[in-house]
């Protein structure tokens, strides 16, 4: 009745491995040939997040003394490849104990990458549940919120698969650059074969990524609807969440007539997410295209950013003159650079060690200025050389961001 538990002391009273590691979500539990299914990771792969997490499944059967520990099967476990999609693939963990279409038990796994963050990740179980393998060339799937932990369930009713997740709007982006940590829109998504997801509804959206959040969802079926209890990050009058990771509230959450959702019922419209029309500017030596900035003239006490009133100080001469991508602080913006012909462009930043790191950026000698916040923080400049049709994303590593500094036109 839940007033009283066992205590796991042994093989023969709920201890069911006698050392090791593991680590786990509220994953579904399902049953399937007359066993019982769960997924799970073993975590002995190292210490950090992520690396160490190995996916493997555990099974017993429906009848069995589920307390014994010679009633479970315990598969092997698959370890990452840190060389999987081009090197990008950082972790997978939290997965789901699926039915295929054709019958085959599959774990699907949340999926830690450096792209977008939508994928996830399908290991394969036989049919004894003893063997785990994957596959990388057919094992990843595009699965919108596939950084984040889902659930999936098969519905009967609607002979589908169904999942609430947390996909990244293009516009949130322009937030944070981190898709594990993008949390602010709920959706509800459907399949027929688990590796083609649709996204039916936007259930949830709130459009600061820092501190709000609609996470973890685990969910049932309940006749028409569909209930869930969500880890949420809100408004709570005493400040909010610390973040939109470290939750504030539990809430409980009713979708009706879930099968029957369409993107027309969605609490926000689908349009807005995405990212407006791009900004572009052209110079006799650049093209500059992207989001979250304007060009306006870098000079003492003008404002350096369009969120704060801080000034600039400090300009230096041979600086005077020239324009700069205003952004807005703390907040990502998107600045890519094309050369019209070879040349040097030059940026500013208050951070250079992995600006400097990527990509050949060299630091100007003598060059910086600075902004009045309260640190006085410094700018300083550094370069790097393009040839004509080059591309180069200027990365967005701080609060203040890359400021790409653009010099006068020589034909005006």
């Amino acid at each position: 009745g839940g007033q009283t538990w066992t205590d796991p002391k042994d093989a023969d009273s709920g201890l069911l491995t006698g050392s090791g590691e593991y680590h786990t979500a509220p994953m579904p539990v399902i049953i399937h040939d007359g066993h019982l299914w769960r997924s799970f990771e073993d975590a002995g792969g190292g210490k950090k997040w992520g690396i160490r997490y190995r996916a493997m499944m555990l099974s017993a059967p429906v009848d069995a003394d589920l307390l014994k520990r010679e009633s479970w099967r315990f598969s092997n476990y698959v370890s990452r490849n840190p060389e999987w999609m081009d090197g990008t693939f950082r972790a997978w963990l939290e997965g789901n104990a699926v039915v295929s279409p054709e019958g085959k038990m599959l774990d699907i796994l949340r999926m830690h990458y450096t792209g977008q963050g939508g994928k996830a990740a399908i290991v394969q179980i036989s049919d004894d549940g003893k063997t785990a393998t994957f596959d990388p060339e057919t094992g990843f799937i595009d699965f919108p919120g596939g950084a984040k932990k889902f659930v999936i369930r098969f519905d009967p009713q609607s002979k589908a698969y169904w999942a609430l997740a947390n996909p990244v709007a293009p516009i949130a982006r322009l937030q944070k650059e981190n898709a594990a940590s993008i949390r602010n829109t709920l959706a509800l998504m459907r399949s027929t074969d688990l590796k083609n997801w649709e996204v039916r509804c936007i259930l949830l959206y709130h459009p600061d990524v820092a501190k709000h959040g609609f996470q973890y969802p685990d969910w049932q079926f309940d006749g028409n609807d569909m209930i869930a209890a969500i880890r949420t990050a809100y408004d709570d009058g005493l400040g909010g969440a610390h973040n939109a990771h470290d939750a504030n509230f539990l809430t409980f959450h009713r979708f009706t007539d879930f099968r029957n959702l369409t993107v027309d019922d969605s609490v926000v419209d689908p349009a807005t997410l995405q990212l407006p029309e791009p900004t572009k500017i052209e110079t006799d030596s650049l093209s500059v295209e992207g989001h979250g900035f304007t060009v306006e003239k870098l000079q003492n006490k003008g404002q350096a950013f369009a969120n704060r009133d801080y000034v600039w100080k400090q300009v230096p001469k041979s600086l005077q003159g020239w324009r700069y991508t205003q952004t807005s602080g703390g907040v990502k913006s998107q600045i890519s650079v094309t050369a019209k012909k070879d040349g040097t462009i030059y940026v500013a930043t208050s951070s250079t060690k992995k600006v400097m790191d990527a990509g050949g950026w060299r630091k100007e000698p003598n060059l910086t200025f600075g902004y009045t916040d309260s640190k006085n923080t410094q700018m300083k400049v550094l370069c790097r050389d393009m040839s004509a049709n080059d591309t180069v994303e200027l990365p967005q590593l701080n609060w203040g961001g890359t400021l790409l500094l653009i010099p006068p036109d020589k034909s005006k």
